[in-house]
């Protein structure tokens, strides 16, 4: 019953995710569409059709780069929404108070440095297109939005460089502005380049509050030798603590090598069998204890999604840790009944078990991820060479 449940809902999934992408993509069209709607008394008809046909083109490259890099369903449609949505919106403040970088900045924080920057350049053409503006505008635009991405991307990762590029963006903002102004009106208007520093200071202050709210998640309470769950894990079954730290530190490889959260997936390893600790039912009591812990949901999420006994994971971390805990669990099973260990075997046939069973179904990963997924576990266990991956998205 619960397999017939897992492939109805897998189906579902699949055809879900192409009407969400085409909703989004006619959004996109609509709202550029209603966005030039301020130039048709100035335009010809066909003139304004070229307009919005490119715009829309350029804000639809966004929402392939969230294809592309396998951007969670959700997360594209709320991110997607936003850029569209917020660009009108601010297209209707004047220019010197119009804050456009600041939704590149989110992008750059909440996605990736890449889809940011797809986001600045995008966004710059499109806006120019759809105001019709000099090309004076859109290399100012692209200029600053470009530029705010990278202060976004510094300022996350910390340290003297994350205090520098704010202050570099600032002054970069007012001189661009200043000399926008110049090129209007034959002088550096000083009044015009103030405003605009509203709109820049209001950026910076919606990206660190961002920031603070995708600030890294403190683990090491759960995951170090010296930390109380830890020790706890360690008095009740060394066995239990030995089979996590293998499955956290396969896990933080993989992470690693695809450029997911490496930390999580190796907090995610440490207690994703806590349950053990307590009873037979060992995904809710380690729920129960991830409560008592204030564990954050991504945690949860793990314990729960790395069996598919209740679902499927939903994230490539909880995916990587669901292949590594089979993977870990069949080589000790093997040990245990003092059996022949080929672990390049046992990698190659956890790994097909779960495509065909549809485990992976819903995390997201590319063909490339796989593969690369799949070598860093042979690594782990001195298998180099280079294995033909399945073919197909998962």
């Amino acid at each position: 019953m619960e397999k017939i449940r897992n492939i109805a809902l897998t189906k579902y999934v699949r055809f879900i995710k192409p009407v969400v992408y085409l909703y989004l993509a006619i959004m996109t069209v609509i709202v550029c569409g209603f966005s030039s709607n301020s130039l048709i008394e100035m335009l010809w008809e066909n003139e304004r059709f070229v307009i919005v046909v490119i715009s829309s083109i350029c804000l639809l490259m966004i929402l392939l780069q969230f294809i592309v890099e396998g951007t969670s369903l959700i997360k594209t449609f709320v991110l997607q929404h936003i850029v569209v949505i917020g660009m009108a919106l601010l297209l209707l403040l004047p220019y010197e108070y119009r804050p456009l970088s600041v939704i590149a900045m989110i992008l750059t924080i909440l996605a990736s440095e890449k889809i940011g920057l797809v986001c600045a350049i995008s966004m710059s053409i499109a806006t120019s297109f759809l105001i019709m503006s000099e090309p004076e505008y859109l290399y100012g635009v692209a200029i600053i939005m470009v530029m705010g991405c990278i202060a976004a991307n510094l300022m996350y990762k910390g340290g003297i460089m994350g205090i520098i590029s704010p202050i570099i963006y600032v002054f970069l903002v007012f001189f661009i502005n200043g000399i926008f102004q110049y090129y209007l009106e034959e002088e550096f208007d000083y009044s015009f380049a103030f405003k605009s520093l509203i709109g820049t200071v209001l950026s910076l202050i919606i990206t660190v509050v961002v920031i603070l709210y995708k600030k890294p998640v403190n683990f090491r309470k759960y995951t170090s030798d010296h930390s109380e769950l830890v020790l706890k894990m360690k008095d009740e079954s060394l066995s239990l603590y030995y089979h996590s730290l293998e499955v956290a530190e396969i896990s933080k490889e993989a992470a690693q090598i695809i450029k997911c959260n490496k930390r999580l997936a190796f907090a995610g390893g440490m207690i994703h069998d806590i349950g053990k600790m307590r009873g037979k039912d060992y995904i809710k009591e380690g729920l129960k204890l991830a409560n008592e812990y204030h564990m954050s949901r991504a945690l949860k999420a793990i314990i729960v999604e790395h069996s598919t006994k209740y679902r499927n994971p939903k994230s490539k971390e909880s995916a990587i840790i669901m292949l590594a805990d089979s993977v870990v669990a069949s080589i000790e099973h093997l040990k245990r009944e003092d059996k022949e260990v080929d672990e390049s075997k046992i990698i190659e046939n956890v790994f097909r078990i779960r495509i065909m069973s549809g485990a992976l179904d819903e995390c997201s990963f590319t063909i490339s991820e796989f593969a690369m997924i799949k070598q860093a576990f042979l690594s782990h266990y001195g298998f180099n060479n280079e294995l033909t991956s399945e073919k197909g998205v998962l």
